[in-house]
Parts: C-alpha cells; structure tokens; sequence
C-alpha cells in the first residue's frame, strides 16, 4: 500500500512517500485500529473546489505570468488539488470591491457582467484553460431597490411584488455564464438566508423559500432551458440545516426543480444534521459551500490547526454522507482581502507581500490529501475508528483503488493499523500530520 504522508513541524512542512505492507489479519488485533470496509458502499463523491470570487481575480490579476502558472497548476492540475467546481457570487459579495448587482435598469433579460468581465470571468476562462469547471452559483443579495431596506446590505427581505423578476434575474444571470461556455449544475436562492451581515445579505425564511421557489422559480427555469440546472437549498451553518431543507423539501411539487442542499462550518459540527437529511431524503447531494478561517476569530489559531479544521470537516462530512465540497476564496492577499467590508480571512494560497508570487499555506496540504486522491465519481465506503481525536475516511475511487485518509491533530505519534479485506496494515502515524493511503485489491 503507498502513504503518502504530510508533517507539520515548528512552521515547516514535510512531505514523503513509502510503502507499507500487510499482513494477514489472525492476531485478532483490538486496539488502536481503523476499519475499512469496501463492501460497505456509499455516497458518491462529486468532487471539490473553491470559491472564485471578485477579490480572488483581483488578486491573481497582479500576480506574475509565473505565478499565475503556478496557482493554476496549483489548484486545477491532475498535480495539485484537481478542483472541478468553483463557487461564484451573483452580484457582489463581501470579498468584492465594492457594491453592484448586474441589473440594468429597466430590468431587462439583459445582465451586465461589466464587473464580472473585469476580473472574475477572465480568471474562470484561465482555469478552464487548466481543467474543465462547474460552477455553483449564489446570490449574497437581490438587488437593493427590490428589498424591504432599500440596502444591499444589513439583511432585509425581498419584496413580494419582486419575486417574479428576481426569478428572471437569477435565471438570466445564470444564462449569461452558461453563454460563456460554463456549466452550472447548481444555483442557490440565498447565500446565508438567516444571517444579517454588514456586507450583502437578505434574510429568507424556509416558508419563503419555498414559495418563491414553487410559484416563480420553478417556472422560470423551465422558460429559460433551465431544467439541468438544480436549486441548491439553505447555504448556510448546518445547526438548523435538517429543519430548514426539511421545511421545503417536504413538499413534493419542488423536488423536481431540487438537487441539494448546502451548509457552512461556521456554528459548530453538527455532523449528525448531514446523517438525519441523508436519512430522509438521500437522493439529496449534501454539499460543503463554505468555510474559512476568518481573522475575527481565528487569530488564536495555528497554522496546523488551521489546517486540520479543514480535515476534520471533510472526513466528517464524507462520514455523515456529503458529496462535495467547495471551500471559500481560491486565493486573497497578504493580508485577508481585498474585503470592502473588513472581512478579512485566510486562504489555502494567498499573495505574497509584494502581491506578485503566491505563498502557500498549511491548509493547502490539507485539502491536498483529499481532492488530489479521490476522484469525481468516487464512492464512501464504510469506515469505523478506535478514537475521535484522529480524523478517518476511505473512499473507492472509479478505478477500483481504495483510498485512506488519516488525520492526526494531536502532538502525540501513533502506532496503529488498517484493517481492510482480511489484511492489516500496520504503520506509525507522526504527530500532526495527515495521511493518505492507496490500497488495490
């Protein structure tokens, strides 16, 4: 079996490659094991991604011809994190330079993509050049003039007597990306429905929610050739996931126009949310869509456990039945941003301080155990773990490989083994480090 094995030591990285090998399982070995079960079959894995926002394009914009290769490679090629989805704002969000919205005034089917030609879709169009891409698409806020605050920002709602022609302008704003030669399977209603934020924001109930959904969007797609395009529901902390999705998707009449439900990290675990909506409604994809380490609260923090927060989420979130997972901004600045509203928070690579080379950083290494080994199409296999203070998942990949991915977050080494088709493989995993196992049988 190869290991693949990642260090995180006094602010350094170390990387290695070897072999371990099985032996028959007859000890009857109890302790310290981890489970791998490849008849125990689950979840398809969709993929991984991030978020390409206005700051990100800014960003990558400065950066040298050298250096955009090699962010490009970085997060797209085979090589690197092989992303096949990026997460893309309609409008503006916090991580933008400033307010817009892309409606024309009198609202037309026409959108202006002025902003979004400036430096998001020249930097989708790079990455396409690198691998193709399927965007997931969201709105941080309706246009202001047809909200209850007259304000993009500081939540409000969306006016009834604008539901219709915000239907037709989710749909034409999708249209115009679609006419740019890009895929988008999946279209959120509202980014962060229950949240009022000083930046882009609208608050949606779930009743509301679905009511625009099954008498103005639903409709609307269908008019627009937009039927393979699905809605993903709620995008928001997963503590009320379950009861918000369970509130529309109990009703019939919409599951057609439905293909997920999104969650963020940013209120806890809550791991179990993902295992009850799995339970009632599995032909639901259950997919990550954001989370970062943000400066207001992530200032006490390491660099490693920076990094393990992003191994805990998806080997748990593969655990709990999640399909897919998009981090947040692809790339920021030295200093968090650019964020017209102070935003600011890190990413898996981020500018220099010169702006013109990109630094990366330990969650990187992170995700890089997950997305560069499991492929799109990949399968959940059933998995169980002597201990919860180690991070475990294993996947099948579309090739018939098997692939482990241990974390461990503690300062302590550990002499373990896998248990997997009547072998075991022993190994000693070192103090913070992550590792990935592939095993063909």
């Amino acid at each position: 079996m190869k290991l693949f094995t990642t260090v995180f030591s006094e602010g350094s990285v170390r990387q290695n490659q070897s072999e371990i090998y099985a032996k028959l399982d007859q000890t009857e070995q109890e302790n310290l094991v981890l489970n791998v079960y490849p008849d125990a079959i689950e979840q398809p894995i969709m993929g991984f991604g991030g978020a390409v926002t206005e700051s990100s394009s800014v960003v990558y914009q400065k950066l040298t011809p050298t250096a955009k290769k090699r962010f490009l490679k970085s997060c797209y090629d085979p090589e690197g994190l092989a992303y096949t989805y990026a997460r893309c704002a309609i409008g503006s969000c916090d991580f933008s330079l400033n307010e817009y919205d892309g409606l024309n005034e009198p609202f037309s089917a026409e959108i202006d993509l002025v902003n979004d030609e400036r430096y998001i879709l020249p930097l989708l169009r790079d990455i396409r050049s690198v691998h193709p891409l399927q965007l997931m698409m969201a709105p941080w806020s309706p246009p202001a003039a047809w909200k209850t605050n007259d304000s993009r920002l500081e939540g409000g709602t969306l006016k009834k007597e604008c539901w219709a022609d915000y239907a037709a302008f989710l749909c034409h704003y999708v249209k115009a990306y679609k006419n740019e030669g890009f895929s988008v399977p999946f279209l959120s209603i509202q980014n962060e429905p229950r949240a009022i934020q000083t930046w882009d924001s609208c608050l949606f109930s779930s009743e509301d929610e679905y009511l625009f959904l099954r008498d103005f969007l639903s409709k609307t797609l269908l008019e627009n050739g937009l039927a393979d395009t699905k809605v993903l529901l709620y995008d928001h902390n997963k503590e009320r996931l379950y009861d918000y999705v369970d509130d529309i998707y109990r009703h019939e009449e919409i599951r057609p126009f439905v293909g997920a439900a999104g969650y963020h990290w940013y209120s806890g675990d809550h791991f179990d949310a993902l295992r009850l909506l799995g339970k009632k409604y599995p032909e639901l994809v259950l997919a990550f869509t954001e989370g970062c380490n943000e400066h207001s609260n992530s200032a006490s923090r390491s660099e490693d456990e920076k990094a393990f927060r992003y191994a805990k989420e998806i080997s748990e979130g593969i655990n709990a039945g999640s399909s897919l997972f998009i981090d947040w901004n692809i790339l920021l600045d030295n200093g968090g941003g650019p964020n017209y509203a102070g935003n600011y928070c890190d990413a898996p690579i981020m500018a220099n301080e010169k702006g013109s080379g990109i630094e990366i950083r330990f969650p990187y290494y992170a995700l890089w155990h997950y997305s560069h080994f499991i492929e799109p199409g990949a399968r959940a296999l059933g998995t169980t773990r002597f201990s919860a203070s180690v991070e475990f998942c294993a996947v099948q990949n579309p090739d018939g490989t098997n692939v482990a991915i241990i974390a461990n977050p503690t300062k302590d080494s550990l002499d373990l083994c896998i248990r997997i088709a009547g072998q075991i493989y022993p190994l000693c995993v070192p103090s913070l480090s992550l590792n990935t196992l592939i095993n063909s049988l």
